[in-house]
This record gives C-alpha cells, sequence and structure tokens, in this order.
C-alpha cells in the first residue's frame, strides 16, 4: 500500500512538470543588439531551454516580417542566424521566436565604413630577461569611434585601447601598454612589454573588436621567447682523481657542468688564459645537466697552471666561469744556453748564458770546458750567477795555444739532485784580410796564455778584475809598427836626406857671402 502511493506521487510530480515546461518560457537567452560593417557577416542568436534543445527549427522575424528569415544553426540548443555580406537593407528589429513564443526583441545596426584590415603581421620575438620588447600591430582602415584593439595573450587580455569618452581603466599590470602610432595609411597599435620575465614567454594575438559587439579582426600569433641563463652557481668545475703533485707526462681528466636555464650556452676551456680550440669541445646531457670532459698530458709548462672553465653565451651578461688549480707539476731541469753561437773570431770577447728552470728548483750551476770545470782562477773566463741563469765570458782566446774548437757545457743540479746539460761548440775563427794588406804575427803574454795568430793589426785585452801579474783594467795593445809597404818607407827616408843636404848647402853658400851680417861664424855649418 505504502510502495503504491510513493509512485503515484512520483507520476504526479513528472506532469506538473512538464506541465509547467510546455506553458514556460522556451527561451534561455535572446538576441542581443549587434551592429556590423557594411559588406561583412553578422550573426544573432538565441538558447533555448534544455528539454527543447533537440528542436532544429526556430523562426526569426524582422520588424515582423518573417519571409526571409525561417531557418538558423542548432548548436545544442544555441540557434544561430548569419547574415553574409550584410549591408545597409538587413537593418531592423529581430526577433527569434519558438512555438508560437516570441523572445527579446535585437536591433541590428550597418555601419557604412571600410572594413579593417592588418598591413602587417605580429612577429615572434626572442628576448634576454628584463629588456623592454614589442610586437607591431598595423591596421589600415581603423576607426577610433566604432573600434577598439585588444592584445590577448593564450586567452587573457594583457591590454587594449580605450576610446574618446569612456571610463574604462588601465590593465593591472602596468608593464603591458599599446602605444599608438599613426604612419602613412595606417596605425600601428604596438604592444609594449616592460623588463620580461621568463613568465611573459607564450603567444600573443592583436584583435580588433567593433564596438560592444564582436572581434572583426584578428591577426597571427606571435611567439615571445623569454631567454635565461643557467642558475647563478654554475658552472662547476671538478678534477678527477686529484693529487697535491703531478709528474711530467701525467694524464689529468677535468670536468664542467651546468644546469638550468632555456638560453643557448656553451662551455670552453682555457689554460694560462690560453683558451682551447672551442670545436673540439664536446657535451654530454645526462639528468638535466650539460657537462664537457678534457682530457690533459702534462708537461713543465703546466707546473702552476691554472685552467679555466668558462660559460657564455647571448644570456650570459656577467662573468661565469670556474677554475682548477693551479697545479703542481715535477720535472727535470730544463735549461739552454743563448746565444748558441758557433764560431768567435780572434780577439773578440764572447759572452754566453745558461738559464734553467726545474721543479724542485735548481740548486746548481757550474760551466765545463771540454768536460772540465772552469775554476774562479781561471783568468781566461769570468762567470757571472744570477737568479735562475749564470753568464760565462770568454777573453780574447778559446783554450790553449793552438785550440781551434771547443766543447762548452753548462751543468745544473736541482735540489733533488736531479742534473741536466747543454753543450755548445765554439770555433776560433781567423779574420783574413785582403791580399794588397800585409799583416804581421804579434805574440803577447798575459798571465801566463800565450795569444798568437791573430791577424789583426791591433788586439785588444781587458778584464774587469785583476788576473796574474795585471792590475785591474790594464788594456793591452799592439799594434803593426810598419803598416805601409818597406820600399815605400825606404823612399821617404830617402827623399827627406837628401832635402835635408840640400838645405844645409844652400845655408852654407848665403853665410858664407854675408859672414858679418847674419853671424854665421858662431853656427859652424860646413857642407857634407
Amino acid at each position: 500500500m505504502g510502495f503504491t502511493l510513493i509512485r503515484f506521487a512520483i507520476l504526479a510530480l513528472n506532469i506538473v512538470l512538464k506541465f509547467n515546461a510546455l506553458y514556460a518560457d522556451p527561451f534561455v537567452y535572446g538576441p542581443s543588439d549587434t551592429t556590423a560593417i557594411a559588406g561583412t557577416t553578422a550573426t544573432m542568436s538565441c538558447k533555448l531551454a534544455h528539454h527543447w534543445k533537440d528542436f532544429n527549427t526556430v523562426d526569426w522575424y524582422v520588424d515582423g516580417s518573417s519571409v526571409a528569415f525561417r531557418r538558423s544553426k542548432n548548436n545544442n540548443g544555441v540557434h544561430t542566424l548569419t547574415i553574409v555580406g550584410v549591408n545597409k537593407t538587413d537593418e531592423g528589429n529581430y526577433t527569434c521566436v519558438f512555438r508560437g513564443v516570441s523572445s527579446s526583441t535585437a536591433q541590428l545596426q550597418v555601419l557604412q565604413i571600410p572594413k579593417p584590415s592588418l598591413v602587417e603581421q605580429p612577429v615572434s620575438v626572442q628576448s634576454l630577461r628584463d629588456k623592454d620588447i614589442r610586437f607591431d600591430c598595423k591596421i589600415k582602415n581603423f576607426n577610433a569611434d566604432y573600434m577598439e584593439v585588444y592584445w590577448i595573450k593564450g586567452h587573457e587580455i594583457v591590454a587594449q585601447t580605450i576610446r574618446p569618452n569612456t571610463d574604462l581603466l588601465p590593465m593591472e599590470d602596468s608593464r603591458y601598454a599599446i602605444q599608438t602610432e599613426r604612419e602613412a595609411g595606417y596605425h600601428n597599435f604596438k604592444l609594449r612589454i616592460r623588463e620580461v620575465t621568463v613568465y611573459d614567454s607564450g603567444y600573443f594575438q592583436c584583435r580588433v573588436l567593433l564596438v560592444g559587439q564582436r572581434y572583426i579582426l584578428f591577426s597571427d600569433s606571435a611567439k615571445l621567447f623569454v631567454i635565461h641563463p643557467p642558475h647563478s652557481q654554475y658552472p662547476r668545475c671538478s678534477l678527477r682523481k686529484p693529487k697535491p703533485v703531478y709528474e711530467e707526462n701525467d694524464n689529468i681528466v677535468t670536468d664542467c657542468m651546468t644546469r638550468g636555464g632555456n638560453a643557448p650556452v656553451s662551455l670552453s676551456w682555457s689554460k694560462n688564459e690560453r683558451k682551447w680550440n672551442s670545436s673540439l669541445v664536446t657535451y654530454i646531457h645526462r639528468n638535466h645537466y650539460m657537462y664537457t670532459r678534457r682530457t690533459w698530458e702534462l708537461s713543465p709548462d703546466d707546473n702552476g697552471a691554472v685552467i679555466t672553465c668558462t660559460l657564455e653565451g647571448d644570456a650570459i651578461l656577467t662573468d661565469r666561469k670556474c677554475t682548477i688549480g693551479p697545479l703542481v707539476v715535477r720535472f727535470k731541469p730544463i735549461l739552454s744556453i743563448n746565444p748558441r753561437i758557433d764560431r768567435v773570431n780572434c780577439g773578440e770577447v764572447a759572452s754566453i748564458t745558461c738559464s734553467a728552470r726545474a721543479n724542485p728548483i735548481v740548486s746548481k750551476y757550474r760551466w765545463l770546458i771540454d768536460d772540465k770545470v772552469i775554476s774562479d782562477s781561471d783568468s781566461r773566463f769570468e762567470v757571472v750567477h744570477a737568479k735562475h741563469e749564470t753568464s760565462l765570458k770568454l777573453y780574447n782566446s778559446l783554450g790553449t795555444p793552438g785550440t781551434v774548437s771547443v766543447n762548452i757545457t753548462c751543468e745544473v743540479i736541482n735540489t733533488a739532485q736531479i742534473k741536466s746539460v747543454d753543450t755548445i761548440a765554439l770555433q776560433e775563427k781567423a779574420v783574413t784580410k785582403p791580399p794588397s794588406t800585409r799583416t804581421t804575427t804579434v805574440k803577447l803574454s798575459l798571465a801566463g796564455v800565450i795569444f798568437e795568430s791573430c791577424p789583426t793589426s791591433t788586439v785588444s785585452v781587458t778584464k774587469e778584475k785583476s788576473v796574474i801579474g795585471v792590475t785591474k783594467g790594464y788594456t793591452v795593445m799592439a799594434r803593426n809598427a810598419m803598416s805601409l809597404p818597406l820600399y815605400v818607407v825606404i823612399s821617404l827616408v830617402l827623399a827627406f836626406v837628401a832635402v835635408v843636404i840640400v838645405v844645409v848647402t844652400v845655408v852654407y853658400i848665403y853665410c858664407k857671402k854675408r859672414r858679418d851680417a847674419l853671424g854665421c861664424e858662431a853656427v859652424n855649418v860646413k857642407p857634407y
């Protein structure tokens, strides 16, 4: 009995609801006032209630007449009337009618103004963070009395123009603004974004809205791509299996990595500020990291070297680098003799220098001539020691009398008692003179050393310290006693004697004639 009563109540309720639906207003909303530009497409819509949504036909009336407009498109209860190529004759009051029930009435207004068009589409922009950017939207036939321009990001309005005599408020984000410039034949509605951030990235579109109605012009979407660099703690450098001291020819492996950011970047290696060829850098991408690895073979030049990894790219506005080192590389002494002369003229002073470097440092230098150590008491040589080098001066001769070639060796020893040598061979070169020049053999003895067979007309020996039998600053000079041929000298002497005889004879004759006047008796000159 109770169950039957419940079924009866439900049935009665359904009957009441259907009865109310049949006689209630079938429209959810009716058409709204519409403004269109002549030659464009105008649309009006009305929506039926849910239980009438499957009905495909409504009647459209303009100024009470339904002759021309009886069909419209149904989309889930929304019936849309479309008028293509609207003109002034289409103006009027439009009403949507369903089963004898009329919707609200809306007015269609047709404007006799040119249709706007795009002269230039917005272009995608790629920008660094914190920079100012802009998009251009150039529109022809823009009428400020009936149109507005909107900039849309995705589905959100970010900026719009404000028509004269309106009370629209500016957008909340003041970084977005439209700058209008009137140019020849069109308006340019520039969207300016100040100090862009990563969150400004996206697609932007320019749209023209007919006042209070709908969008009538759409531009292409332009992309803003804001570049930002990797995190500030990058790059990071690391050395695999580090050691406090390395040996010459050891291999070391260095890593440099970066992470974060969307900007294209590169990692470059340099050693002692000398950049390594960037085309040889190989990148490895793993777990959002990008890193590069480099193997170095150590040489003596790498002692004290600093290896640097630099993060580079258009988005890198500050110096971003990391370093490894300085490295400590142990190597045996490396030395060289300069200048590496192989000849010296007889009678000249030759000076050579031996410089060396090592790790551990050099502790001892010494010079050898033909494998014999040069002592400080040897007056033929002078040894001067300085920091990191030693000099040797050879005075007038290479060695013992008759020697024409000797080997001069520089020997260095570091604190680890590791020895290295460098040797040059010197030859004595005699100076030759033209056949018409006569040379004389000159022998000098200085401190027990004989210098001979030097064909020069002048031999000079100078040494700035005391030697055996010679005082400091002593200079010996030997000149050729006869620099002219012998027959020339004899001829000159005979001519001089003849002149003297002639002069004495003339004086004698003159004095004999005038003895008293000149007092020539005291002279007592007799002819030969």
